[in-house]
């Protein structure tokens, strides 16, 4: 039986009896790992495929053991598959790369599209048979050193965040690597001023706490592909065919508080409060602890200066200097300081200068020169 991950995981969580001697094959969106354990303990075997329409559905397979990292495998019988760079040069093993396939199961092209099939079916330049053509899925993937390939999402749901280009399928496979996560989404949400930052979906078995998540996703992400808002939700919305509906994800500021990561102590200090408000204010947060950390909320070196500003008008002095050496609310509120009040200058007190000073002689020069010129 053949299904997408969402409904073998409805059906674990509802049936899961019902997977007893059952062969499975997973296909259409990316298998989580504790949902292939979970498979591998109940059915008779189960087995992982790849394949757009384009390429005659499968075009890759791999075999799904509980505790074995999941990957699409190896490329099927009469089919051929390349991870290819922006020049169509094979990419090493463990580098990212465009996925194209190519074989006796790639298509024709659309049905009057010619630009589209133009753009999508391409020469293969690896065929031994001349006027042979691959295609390019627009799927990211790499080769592993033991000939099998790890699928790494979209390359449409390649985003830039804070300067760095981000590959989204990378951050949802190690999320739904963590102890406890489901399924996962990640997107870049772009706020009122034009700045993104990455926000995960995802739901998980029993309660997760968002400290320790974003902790482990950062031993396994640098810091600027953790996410800086995680939503916890039942059930993550589908489309009519099954499939995740990115475009139905709640915007993290509409939920209600009791799903969004716990913000930590509440501020103490004059100086946290009012740093707690600019840091929200800034971010495009409802709410901001004293112990949360500017950079890991999505701030960047152009958000800083909003902080600095942000910090003045509320009555205190830190310098981007300090946020980047503090980055912490607390930490930033020990070394701000109060602005200090203007004090006004008597106008009586103020001397008058003139809009140009000359000396005696330099006047009388530049009255001779305009003499002469007449």
């Amino acid at each position: 039986m053949q299904a997408t991950p969402t409904l073998w995981r409805m059906l674990t969580e509802t049936d899961p009896e019902a997977l007893t001697g059952l062969r499975v094959l997973v296909g259409g969106e990316a298998l989580p790992p504790a949902l292939a354990d979970a498979l591998a303990g109940a059915a008779r075997e189960v087995v992982n495929v790849y394949g757009p329409t384009e390429t005659t559905i499968w075009s890759t397979a791999a075999p799904v053991h509980a505790g074995r990292p999941v990957t699409i495998g190896r490329p099927m019988a009469n089919t051929r598959v390349y991870v290819l760079d922006a020049d169509l040069v094979p990419v090493p093993p463990g580098v990212p790369g465009d996925l194209y396939i190519a074989g006796a199961g790639v298509g024709l092209g659309y049905l009057g599209r010619f630009d589209l099939t133009a753009e999508r079916f391409v020469a293969d330049p690896f065929a031994a048979e001349p006027g042979a053509r691959m295609y390019r899925t627009g799927d990211l993937a790499r080769w592993n050193h033991d000939g099998t390939l790890d699928f790494l999402g979209r390359a449409d749901f390649q985003v830039k965040v804070r300067g760095f280009r981000i590959e989204l399928g990378e951050i949802e496979t190690a999320l739904a690597a963590v102890d406890g996560v489901g399924q996962t989404v990640v997107t870049a949400r772009e706020n009122v001023d034009g700045h993104s930052r990455l926000v995960a979906h995802l739901t998980a078995d029993g309660e997760v706490d968002v400290s320790s998540l974003r902790a482990e996703l950062s031993t396994r992400l640098p810091g600027y592909m953790v996410p800086s808002a995680f939503v916890i939700m039942d059930a993550l919305p589908l489309t009519a065919n099954g499939k995740i509906d990115r475009n139905a994800l709640p915007d993290p500021a509409t939920v209600e508080t009791a799903t969004v990561p716990d913000t930590g102590r509440d501020p103490v200090t004059e100086a946290e409060r009012a740093l707690c408000e600019v840091y929200a204010e800034v971010l495009g947060l409802n709410k901001v602890g004293a112990d949360e950390d500017f950079f890991a909320l999505g701030g960047d070196s152009v958000l800083t200066l909003r902080l600095v500003g942000g910090a003045r008008r509320a009555g205190w002095v830190v310098t981007g200097r300090q946020v980047f050496r503090n980055p912490v609310v607390a930490d930033l509120a020990a070394v701000a300081a109060p602005v200090a009040p203007a004090v006004p200058t008597p106008l009586s007190e103020t001397a008058e200068e003139p809009l140009i000073s000359l000396a005696p002689g330099q006047l009388d020069q530049i009255e001779s020169m305009w003499r002469k010129r007449r």
